[in-house]
């Protein structure tokens, strides 16, 4: 009832649901990462929690969006930093891809941390207090943090429920990448998720998307992609006109594009390219 939903999206209920990660090492670097997240949102009366950290209440990271406003903030007895749009984001009709890019080595203040709203970087806040240089006051990937979780805080004064729809969350750690990362413009001008799942994750990255991989409640790191490696695996990615198919998968094998089988520049969902099938019985 309230409208197209991404097949194998985990649901988060408001009241209990929610996602925790243990990290047995710190993150690989505190001063650099990124987080990533596809998400419907059922309900903005009250507060929800993308993504946080803390403990107790003297340390905390939070993502949140309350009453429609997207606050992002590291607290450590006072704010080591903290931004809340003046964007409003309340719309239940769809799905939002938000990217959180924080890196504390860029000289420029307002550069080090930067979101982005389905590909478009936020630059209006009614707060906006910045990380200082390469500061790693993040409690985000800390392993002394009592609880690291992922779409819902809970417990205390901080039980906060997510009541949303993810189809993926994403934290790369070590590195601070763009929404092109995720996602590409169409030519026709709509954004267009892109697959991720060959992206660096890094010491304590993982990938959690939908299908199955959010069924089974599981998540994958940089060494442990979702599911074995497939023997068979073609990436599209190249010229208009080639003939020529690459396997990519576990066991190397050759294939061959038979008949008008060839890869086109016309139409692709990511990268240059996509596989044409013209549809005669010559075309496998």
């Amino acid at each position: 009832s309230t409208g197209h939903i991404i097949e194998g999206s985990g649901l988060f209920d408001g009241t209990s649901g929610r996602l925790t990660k243990s990290y047995g090492t710190g993150s690989t670097d505190l001063k650099t990462y990124t987080l990533h997240v596809i998400a419907k949102l059922n309900d903005t009366s009250g507060t929800t929690n993308l993504f946080s950290a803390w403990n107790a209440n003297t340390q905390q990271f939070t993502i949140d969006i309350a009453n429609g406003v997207l606050s992002f903030y590291n607290y450590s007895a006072a704010y080591d930093w903290n931004l809340i749009t003046t964007q409003l984001f309340r719309d239940f009709s769809g799905y939002i891809e938000l990217d959180f890019v924080v890196d504390t080595s860029n000289a420029t203040s307002g550069d080090r941390i930067k979101i982005y709203a389905n590909g478009v970087r936020i630059t209006s806040f009614t707060t906006a207090t910045y990380p200082s240089l390469n500061s790693v006051a993040s409690h985000w990937g800390e392993v002394t943090i009592d609880h690291t979780c992922l779409a819902a805080k809970s417990s205390g004064a901080f039980g906060q429920w997510m009541d949303a729809y993810a189809s993926r969350i994403v934290y790369i750690d070590g590195q601070a990448l763009a929404p092109t990362d995720f996602g590409e413009v169409t030519d026709d001008g709509f954004w267009s998720l892109s697959d991720v799942s060959e992206l660096t994750f890094g010491t304590n990255g993982f990938l959690l998307e939908g299908g199955t991989n959010v069924a089974a409640g599981t998540d994958s790191n940089g060494t442990n992609q979702p599911g074995a490696t497939p023997n068979l695996l073609i990436h599209s990615n190249t010229t208009n006109d080639s003939t020529t198919a690459v396997n990519s998968g576990a066991d190397g094998s050759a294939v061959t594009m038979n008949g008008n089988t060839k890869h086109v520049t016309a139409q692709k969902v990511f990268g240059t390219s996509s596989i044409l099938f013209p549809g005669s019985s010559g075309d496998y």
